[in-house]
């Protein structure tokens, strides 16, 4: 559908393609409603009580998902950072510290896990659903 020549650029209605795209985007956030439930409340709850930082952290869409949400975080007031998982694993998780939460972004809701379960830094971390 992309056009060669800057005649039929100037020539295609866009209007209808990128209404359907925005009623498609727009039904895709709606849709978002059916994923969460009640442990929103909880993940809430933390964040907005979290006495350190609050260390979001990703790989692939994820981490791009979660770089993003650190962003907000940020924009808001809210102390965070980004960490990737591999950093951490290499050195990184040194940031991570006793009054600081990890919430984890997964494809369509958060998950709980992290690279550094198993060990003795995971023990004081909240992780959450």
């Amino acid at each position: 559908m992309i056009p060669n020549d800057q005649e039929h650029i100037q020539n295609e209605d866009y209007f209808p393609i990128v209404k359907q795209i925005l009623e498609i985007e727009g039904n895709a956030v709606l849709n978002q409603a059916h994923y969460i439930n009640e442990s929103i409340n909880e993940a809430i709850n933390l964040i907005l009580n979290c006495k350190g930082k609050v260390v979001i952290t990703g790989i692939g869409k994820s981490g791009i998902f979660a770089r993003k949400i650190c962003a907000t975080l940020a924009s808001t007031g809210t102390s965070s950072i980004f960490l990737h998982p591999a950093e951490g694993l290499h050195g990184d998780l040194g940031m991570v510290e006793e009054d600081d939460i990890v919430p984890m972004p997964s494809f369509k809701f958060f998950i709980s896990g992290f690279l550094i379960k198993g060990t003795q830094r995971a023990e004081h971390l909240p992780l959450f659903l």
